[in-house]
């Protein structure tokens, strides 16, 4: 995308810029070449501090084309820290792959292939930062999502804001400009504005960005900016840590296995975690990816539908993981009643209703299920500590 700020202060800026990796000016020079949609590098420098800035652990990312941007972010991760990236293509998927193993960074970025907009319900949170850059109608139907992923002081990064000016009133689209996606990114940037959940900055560096940090639970109202400084204390200080959990991929097979919270208390605590849920976690979203980079059409097949499954509809997510919640227990598979009793108290689910939900379960599977009845109750009693 073409920068708006004026040719002579892009190049001077850049000339005072360092890359953090040179397989970064591989990757760009490759994507630029084929005209690919890589983030201008003023943006992924952005990204790079923001990264640094908020002590991230864990960044999740709308949009890799072939791993520019995730580049950038990865470089500026802990040793013990992870990217997770959503790709449409798979051709690009698998070429970012090649550039992160490229520069050293394979054990840090996962890139899955496949709708963002359907990965969203198989990937657990929280995340500390958030990039999105995939498709421009996609952006305010995630937006809920995406703020669950965010723990309080969590930062939601959003390119091309202003998508080459198109949006800006009095200025003439770009006649290769989609009007869809112009009047996508001009409602979703409409609604930001008005979104007590966020604090958000509006940036001119490259296409346009948006910074939108996430509140503690106050309403707080957005603001425009005429520079590209950004203020520690609007992103994410030390204070913001996710659980050091690793890969985020997707759910595994028992009900529902997919996270992300809904209820940010929940979610800034989860560094307190026991080690018990954290190996959990860790162990359930490495081999659900092993599993599914094994290739298998058929297994891909039913982690699609146990996704959709428990997708809001007629019954709402909070019903359905309640649901699953009682299947669980009726088939006695430990592994998914731990997980339904995460995402049931991420989804609002008080004790009462807890208890309810086991006894429909103790009376439709026996006595048979009581052992089982047990080890949901002192997986509860986990999950409450850390309210």
């Amino acid at each position: 995308m073409a920068s708006l700020v004026t040719p002579a202060v892009v190049a001077y800026l850049a000339g005072l810029s360092r890359l953090p990796h040179p397989q970064l000016d591989v990757v760009a020079r490759e994507g630029r070449a084929e005209g690919l949609p890589l983030v201008m590098p003023e943006t992924g420098a952005l990204l790079h501090a923001l990264v640094r800035l908020t002590r991230a652990r864990r960044v999740l990312e709308i949009g890799t084309a072939i791993g520019y941007s995730a580049l950038w972010m990865a470089t500026a991760l802990p040793d013990d820290g992870q990217l997770l990236s959503l790709e449409r293509d798979p051709a690009r998927a698998a070429r970012a792959r090649a550039h992160a193993k490229a520069a050293g960074h394979e054990a840090r970025v996962n890139v899955m292939a496949g709708d963002a907009a359907r990965f969203l319900h198989k990937i657990a949170g929280p995340f500390d930062l958030i990039f999105q850059d995939g498709d421009k109608p996609g952006y305010l139907p995630m937006l809920d999502r995406l703020a669950a992923f965010l723990p309080p002081g969590g930062v939601l990064v959003t390119d091309n804001v202003l998508w080459s000016g198109s949006v800006v009133p009095g200025m003439a689209p770009l006649e290769d400009r989609d009007p869809a996606d112009v009047a996508a990114i001009a409602a979703y940037n409409e609604h930001l504005v008005h979104d007590d959940r966020f604090y958000t900055v509006w940036l001119p560096v490259g296409d346009g960005v948006a910074v939108s940090t996430k509140g503690q639970g106050t309403e707080v109202r957005s603001t425009g900016v005429r520079s590209t400084g950004v203020r520690s204390a609007e992103v994410r200080s030390t204070e913001v840590r996710s659980a050091e959990v690793r890969s985020t991929e997707v759910r595994s097979t028992g009900g529902s296995k997919h996270g992300g919270s809904k209820h940010g208390g929940f979610e800034a605590r989860m560094e307190s975690m026991s080690e018990r849920l954290k190996e959990f976690r860790e162990f359930r979203e490495k081999m659900n990816a092993r599993i599914l980079e094994s290739g298998n059409l058929e297994i891909k097949r039913f982690f699609a539908l146990d996704s959709r499954a428990y997708e809001d509809g007629a019954l709402p997510v909070k019903t359905k993981e309640l649901l699953g919640l009682v299947a669980s227990l009726v088939l006695r598979c430990d592994d998914c009643v731990t997980y339904h009793i995460v995402r049931c108290r991420e989804e609002g689910v008080t004790r009462e209703e807890f208890l309810e939900t086991f006894n429909v379960a103790l009376v439709v599977g026996g006595s048979i299920t009581i052992p089982h009845l047990r080890r949901a109750v002192a997986t509860l009693d986990e999950v409450e500590e850390l309210r």
